[in-house]
């Protein structure tokens, strides 16, 4: 297994770039749900869901590495000011695709609309028999599940796992442990601290950011166009930032999608 990444776009930067960790002491993946519940006389319960996010913390223990902190440090800045990271825990599996809108429950294959990569992080990324991956789609409704991967062939994923839900929106397929959109929530911002040293001997990473269904969507449908080395921002790249803020139609019309590839503009919330 290869080490854990974070990639991001510094401001300014034409391509993406990559902070490798020495080390990950802990990943801690905690689910979230806004709802909000009334009681009728008769004794019935209404839910009001207003979707789901979740809770991602990158923990990474006694780094002494000068180079690697001063890169920790200058990534905060950025995160503080709202911008994106992507994260992942291993990087030889830094791996996403663009499922179709309708995947049946209890199936042990996956539909996709291309066999490819859609992140630009590793080149040569790849799941073996056994790996964990993640299906999930957007909100109101948000669903997310684990499976097993076995193989892909063409724009097809065999799973050993039958799917629990049925999907009939867009669906994003990745690797379990990779985080292709992360956020730092309001109360990180504003006074989370997280580098942490013991007189400066050695330094703790403590980052507490946030995911949400419809970002990891969003990105992953334009994750073709991010900026790379050969195609910066200044040559038609786009940002993890851009792509988010981009409009929705903008989206589907600028990065060329075509309506008969089940990738519809609706329900990226």
């Amino acid at each position: 297994m290869a080490g854990a990444a974070i990639y991001y776009y510094p401001r300014g930067a034409t391509s993406f770039r990559t902070i490798d960790l020495s080390r990950l002491s802990d990943l801690i993946v905690e689910p979230h749900r806004e709802v909000s519940d009334a009681r009728a006389l008769s004794g019935f319960t209404l839910r009001s869901d207003l979707g789901s996010w979740r809770g991602v913390r990158i923990i990474a223990e006694r780094l002494t590495d000068a180079a690697e902190i001063r890169e920790l440090r200058n990534l905060e800045s950025h995160l503080r000011s709202g911008g994106r990271c992507a994260f992942v825990r291993d990087t030889d599996r830094a791996i996403a695709w663009r499922g179709s809108s309708t995947q049946a429950a209890g199936s042990l294959s996956l539909s996709l609309v291309s066999g490819s990569n859609v992140y630009p992080y590793n080149g040569s990324a790849a799941l073996t028999s056994g790996d964990e991956i993640s299906v999930e789609d957007v909100n109101p409704d948000h669903r997310l599940e684990l499976v097993r991967y076995t193989s892909i062939s063409g724009a097809k994923i065999t799973i050993a796992d039958g799917l629990t839900y049925g999907y009939t929106n867009q669906t994003v397929i990745r690797y379990a442990d990779f985080y292709p959109v992360l956020w730092m929530p309001e109360d990180q911002a504003r006074s989370g601290q997280p580098m942490l040293s013991e007189h400066r001997r050695n330094w703790t990473l403590d980052l507490q950011l946030a995911e949400s269904p419809g970002e990891v969507n969003r990105v992953t449908s334009g994750a073709e166009s991010l900026a790379t080395s050969t195609r910066g921002t200044d040559g038609g790249g786009f940002t993890i930032e851009q792509i988010v803020n981009l409009d929705q139609y903008d989206l589907i019309a600028g990065l060329g999608f075509s309506p008969d590839n089940n990738w519809s503009p609706y329900g990226l919330g």
